[in-house]
């Protein structure tokens, strides 16, 4: 059984403008909560992100460790969790991660550069 955190209370959340593109914010923060997973976190997968459809977007987390499993959720947009995310193991991670990793192959060979998921309309504010 895994283990899900709060990103760090160091990194802020970014704070939001209407004048601006919303997904720059969110992707300045996740880009922040990965490098700090990188920096002190274990095993060979720490820092890459993993995603799972729910409801009308996706609960996203950067893994950690995977030995033990330890996760921090990314708490963006409408900040959705995966119900079963305390029961991720390390095979069932880095299968998440080889999948995001063949998806954004696949996308950015069609001239896309960066591949972010859906933002619902209630993370901007309207």
């Amino acid at each position: 059984m895994g283990k899900v955190y709060a990103a760090p209370a160091e990194i802020q959340k970014p704070s939001f403008s209407v004048s601006g593109d919303i997904r720059d914010y969110f992707k300045a923060y996740v880009e922040s909560v990965k490098a700090w997973a990188r920096a002190n976190g274990k095993g060979n997968l720490k820092g890459e992100e993993i995603r799972f459809q729910v409801a009308d977007g996706y609960a996203r987390y950067i893994v950690f460790s995977t030995t033990p499993v330890a996760l921090i959720h990314l708490s963006i947009g409408d900040a959705w969790q995966y119900q079963y995310a305390n029961r991720l193991t390390a095979s069932d991670i880095k299968e998440e991660v080889r999948r995001n990793q063949a998806i954004a192959k696949l996308f950015s060979s069609r001239g896309e550069k960066d591949v972010e998921p859906f933002v619902p309309l209630s993370a901007v504010g309207r």
